[in-house]
Order: structure tokens, then C-alpha cells, then sequence
């Protein structure tokens, strides 16, 4: 048995093959195409972003300037302007939009670099887990780290925690966005 706060589990592991073949399905063949390579860059994930922008763009919206995420200083967040269609047809175009150009690549393009959580919040989210009785020991750089500590019916304690530790220490941010 694992001691209090070293990793008790194990998460599955992405599978390209599965997001590829999901991609094709789905007709997404640059996502696919990127994924057939067994390998996502930077400048992939950029350029599926890229993407993104334009989807949005013809959509009669745009993107807001991707940011850094201090959450994992991997990933970028960007957002959906409001105000430029009513936000039922903003739902629509950022899922459509993003469906069609990003989540697959994203998802392995963070499944295969790695995350590392500013000390702030990470420090800060490691206290709120701590209050609710997930004390966690070893080496912790990410929300994933984390998330091998704690049993899976509590990850919704982890979102939280990392979610309020981020508003909490940099109140700046516009959102963020937590994955593990």
C-alpha cells in the first residue's frame, strides 16, 4: 500500500492511434494528419490554434490572444469574445471551431510534454487539497502529479482546489483551464 500522499493510482495513458482514427472519423484530416505522426510540436499546436482564429474568424468572432497557462506553462488559453453574436451562437462556433481544429491535437500535445504549475498556485492548491484531507508528499510539479495522489471519484476536488488557488494568487488571470 502507497504511503499517505504518494501516488495511489495510475492514469491511462493518451493513445494517438485513438485520437487519430477518432479525427479521420469525424472528417478533422489535419488534426488526423498531425496525429499520424506519433508526434505533436509546438509549432503543430500553434498552428491547430492558428486554425482556430481563422474558424472563428469566418464565424463573424475571432479568438482573444493566447496566453501562457501558469497552470501548466505548456498549454495556451485563449477565449471567445462575447458581444459580437449573442452567446448560444458563440457556444456553437467556439465548439464547432474547436472540434474541428484543436482538442485532438491538444490533447496530445499535453499528454507528451511536459507540465510545470507556477510554484504559487501550486503551493496554494497543495494547501486547499491538504484541507480536505489529501496531504500529498513527493515530487509535485503538476495538476497530474496531483492527480495520482487522489482517488478518482475525488479529481473533482483537485479542479476545484487549483481553480481557487489560481483565482486566489493571480486574481489577473482571465480563467484557465485544468487538465491532467
Amino acid at each position: 500500500m502507497a504511503e499517505p500522499g504518494e501516488p495511489v493510482r495510475t492514469l491511462e495513458p493518451v493513445s494517438f492511434a485513438d485520437l487519430e482514427r477518432e479525427a479521420r472519423e469525424h472528417g478533422w484530416t489535419e488534426q488526423a494528419d498531425v496525429l499520424a505522426t506519433g508526434s505533436v510540436s509546438r509549432a503543430d499546436y500553434e498552428q491547430a490554434i492558428d486554425h482556430v482564429r481563422t474558424c472563428a474568424e469566418q464565424g463573424g468572432n475571432g479568438i482573444s490572444e493566447p496566453t501562457l497557462s501558469p497552470i501548466d506553462n505548456l498549454t495556451l488559453e485563449f477565449g471567445f469574445p462575447v458581444g459580437a453574436s449573442d452567446d448560444e451562437e458563440i457556444w456553437a462556433l467556439s465548439d464547432a471551431c474547436l472540434q474541428r481544429w484543436f482538442w485532438s491535437v491538444s490533447i496530445a500535445y499535453r499528454a507528451t510534454h511536459d507540465a510545470v504549475m507556477d510554484a504559487d498556485i501550486r503551493d496554494a492548491s497543495l494547501a486547499c487539497l491538504a484541507d480536505r484531507g489529501y496531504v500529498m508528499s513527493g515530487d509535485i510539479r503538476n495538476a497530474q502529479d496531483m492527480a495520482v495522489r487522489m482517488p478518482f471519484e475525488a479529481e473533482h476536488d483537485l479542479g476545484e482546489c487549483i481553480v481557487s488557488a489560481a483565482e486566489e494568487v493571480r486574481p489577473d488571470l482571465d480563467g484557465v483551464s485544468v487538465s491532467w
